[in-house]
């Protein structure tokens, strides 16, 4: 497996808090209720950082924009309580067919990776390792809250490996908080994930082998959105078309979050800085 891909992990980890259909609106005009773009989100760090992008850049050309949180993407385009989605995790194997209703934009990022990430240090390659392992036979291995793909990945996990554990769902925050600890207390740990992910660097973790295919080997990142808006706002679905991101992009997010102490708010504002520049040209001044 790609080595680059495999060792800046956890997207799922950072994913979903608790189970709400809370709804943040970050940006309204004025003199008009209704935003240009209602962009769908769940709480993984990843997610944020992607929406909270497009959101700024878009905004910058005198578009409003609101972020709606969901629990289930998919589920609130096809009834209608947001826009877009731009953040949805589709194994690569599996052909995303939208329905009549819906547009697939392509892809927002290729080949994410999620699998059971650990310590650099740990003696544990493989989670087959863990099949005969004395010291970890009663583990406990986190995953994210309300992370579909991760939840399914972990199911396959007891199906297909011979050994027990705990399964337990964390916050992404807080498992991001437990994982640093671990760490720096040179402690093995276990945690479902993936890249990108903007809190942890290369130098830190690493994914396990998956010799028995619990997870799959590949994801996509995947933008989908409503004909009907997208019939309304052409400029805009232009964008979302344009509006991709690669390694060396997650790469620049993972190195500011670390300059700045993990603070996923300071990290954003400083990567859209950065970011900015690539997609002025994309997508035209509003007109008033």
């Amino acid at each position: 497996m790609n080595l680059r891909l495999s060792l800046l992990l956890i997207i799922c980890l950072f994913s979903c808090g608790t189970k709400t259909n809370k709804t943040t609106a970050l940006s309204t005009t004025q003199n008009d209720n209704k935003p240009d773009v209602v962009i769908g989100s769940v709480s993984w760090a990843q997610d944020i950082a992607i929406t909270r992008l497009a959101k700024k850049i878009i905004e910058s050309k005198g578009y409003s924009v609101q972020i709606k949180e969901v629990t289930d993407l998919r589920e609130s385009l096809e009834a209608g309580d947001i826009d877009i989605s731009i953040t949805g995790w589709y194994p690569q194997n599996i052909h995303v067919i939208p329905s009549k209703d819906l547009i697939m934009m392509g892809d927002t990022y290729q080949n994410a990776v999620m699998g059971v990430v650990s310590p650099i240090y740990s003696t544990v390659k493989s989670l087959a390792d863990l099949e005969n392992s004395d010291r970890h036979k009663y583990i406990t291995i986190y995953r994210p809250l309300n992370g579909q793909e991760s939840a399914l990945a972990v199911n396959e996990i007891m199906k297909r490996y011979n050994f027990k554990f705990c399964n337990e769902e964390q916050v992404d925050s807080l498992t991001a908080i437990y994982v640093r600890v671990q760490f720096q207390q040179h402690k093995d740990f276990f945690v479902v994930g993936g890249y990108p992910h903007p809190m942890f660097t290369k130098k830190s973790l690493k994914i396990l082998k998956d010799p028995y295919h619990a997870f799959e080997e590949h994801y996509d990142i995947v933008k989908l959105c409503s004909k009907k808006w997208s019939e309304a706002h052409p400029g805009l679905y232009q964008f979302f078309i344009k509006f991709q991101l690669d390694d060396m992009d997650f790469d620049k997010l993972v190195e500011i979050n670390e300059i700045n102490l993990f603070q996923l708010d300071v990290a954003i504002e400083k990567w859209y800085e950065y970011m900015n520049p690539q997609f002025t040209n994309l997508l035209q001044q509003k007109e008033c």
